[in-house]
C-alpha cells in the first residue's frame, strides 16, 4: 500500500495537547490533533475554555488501518460515536484499553457484533465470555483487547 502514514488524535487535556503538538512538530509527524472529548455525541462549546465533545463519525469518513482507544471510561461511547465509520469503511485493527469492566466488555460486544475477531489475553472471545473479560479486568486492574476485521 502506498498511502502515506497519517494520524488523527483526540485529546481533552490542554497540557497534553500542548506537549503532543510539540512532539508532532519535532518529529515531523502527519497527525491531525484535535482538542476535544471523544464520545457518542457532538456538542458546541458555549464558553471560550470549554472543551467540545465530538464523534469519530464527524471527524473521519475513510478506511483506517488502526483505531486505538485508551481512555479512563467511555470506550464504548467512543465506538458508538464511530458506528457510521464502521458501517461505511474498513477499520482493520481496533485496540481498546480499559480499566473499566463494563466498558471493555461492551466494546468487545460492539466489535463482535460487527464480525471482528476479538482477542483478550491471547484468547478469542465470543458473546458468552462476559464473565471471563470482567474477571480479567478486575484481577489485573485493566486489560487491552485487540480486534481484527
Amino acid at each position: 500500500d502506498s498511502r502515506p502514514l497519517r494520524g488523527l488524535a483526540v485529546e481533552p487535556v490542554a497540557q497534553v495537547v500542548d506537549r503532543f503538538r510539540r512532539s508532532i512538530a519535532a518529529n515531523g509527524f502527519d497527525i491531525d490533533l484535535r482538542h476535544a472529548w471523544l464520545g457518542d455525541k457532538s456538542t458546541a462549546t458555549g464558553a471560550e475554555n470549554e472543551v467540545p465533545w465530538v464523534r469519530m463519525d464527524d471527524l473521519l469518513d475513510e478506511d483506517i488501518d488502526i483505531f486505538k482507544i485508551h481512555t479512563n471510561g467511555g470506550e464504548r461511547q467512543i465506538l458508538d460515536g464511530a458506528a457510521g465509520l464502521f458501517s461505511r469503511h474498513k477499520v482493520g485493527v481496533v485496540i481498546v484499553h480499559s480499566a473499566e469492566q463494563d466498558q471493555l466488555w461492551n466494546s468487545a460486544v460492539f466489535l463482535l457484533d460487527r464480525g471482528y475477531t476479538v482477542r483478550v489475553n491471547g484468547r478469542s472471545l465470543t458473546l458468552r465470555d462476559e464473565a471471563l473479560v470482567k474477571g480479567l479486568v478486575s484481577e489485573r486492574g485493566g486489560m487491552q483487547l485487540h480486534a481484527l476485521a
